[in-house]
This record gives structure tokens, C-alpha cells and sequence, in this order.
């Protein structure tokens, strides 16, 4: 659970530069159906999201985590800050990307609530005990997450 007032956000004059660039999808229109089809959200005010809403979302998510759970001494407002500009730069001219669960979900109430299990492609479970392979297996499938015995 991300406690309150510990959420890390882009300044508005960077949010303002990343949606006025614009996004070079590599396969072009193909790329960017999969994107929208897969990636892109609804916002909280009822509009998809586009190539940069997502970067900012992914990468305040990814900041938000590390800021809550960084030991006090190790964050740097200022450091951190440089770094998620740095980040977000190379995420939307597509140098680097996440997976796509973390594109999908990363940023989400759902995993400042739930935790980070709809981050994991695919798990492996020891069927020693099977009740509690079965109890395991469950609750990783119903977070989106493959799972392997």
C-alpha cells in the first residue's frame, strides 16, 4: 500500500514537452493498433491514453514504488527526478521498454493496492504440497499471471 502524499509525479513543464512530441511507432500503424488495443488505458477523466500519458504513468509508477520502499537515505528528490526525466525520454523514443505487463499495468491503483503480481509474465509452482500449489496457483492466474508446474 503506497502511503499518502508518497506518490512520485512529474513536474508540468516536463509532462507538457513528453505530449508534444510526437510517438514513432516502429511497424507503424501496426504498432500502434497494438499499443492501443493492449497498453493504452481509459484515464480517470474518460479519455484513452497516448503514447506519452503511458510513458508518464509507467514511469510515476516505477518512481512512486521505489520512493515507498527505498531505504529513507538512498532517495534524492532532485536525483530521482533527473533519472525518471532520463527514463521517460528513452521509454518514448522507445530505446528501452519495460515488459508489456508493465506497460499495462504499471502505475495503476490496482498495484499500489494489490501489489506487484500483474507485473510477473509467468511463475512456476513446486506441486509438493498440492492444496497449496492449487491455493498459489489460483491467486497468481486471477492477478494475469501464467503459471507452470
Amino acid at each position: 500500500m503506497i502511503r499518502a502524499g508518497k506518490y512520485f509525479k512529474f513536474d508540468h513543464g516536463f509532462v507538457c514537452d513528453l505530449k508534444a512530441r510526437q510517438p514513432h511507432f516502429g511497424y507503424g500503424l501496426f504498432s500502434e493498433s497494438v499499443y492501443r488495443r493492449t497498453y493504452s488505458r481509459v484515464t480517470p477523466d474518460g479519455r484513452q491514453e497516448e503514447w506519452a500519458d503511458t510513458i508518464i504513468r509507467v514511469v510515476e509508477g516505477i518512481m512512486t514504488i521505489r520512493k515507498n520502499f527505498a531505504p529513507p537515505h538512498v532517495w534524492n528528490d532532485e536525483q530521482m527526478m533527473s533519472q525518471a526525466h532520463q527514463m521517460a525520454k528513452m521509454m518514448f523514443e522507445m530505446k528501452f521498454l519495460p515488459a508489456g505487463r508493465h506497460l499495462w499495468a504499471m502505475g495503476t491503483q490496482y498495484i499500489y493496492e494489490r501489489g506487484g503480481m500483474a507485473l510477473a509474465n509467468c511463475t512456476a509452482i513446486s506441486t509438493k504440497n498440492l492444496i497449496q500449489a492449487a491455493y498459489d496457483t489460483m491467486d497468481l492466474l486471477m492477478c494475469g499471471c501464467g503459471v507452470g508446474m
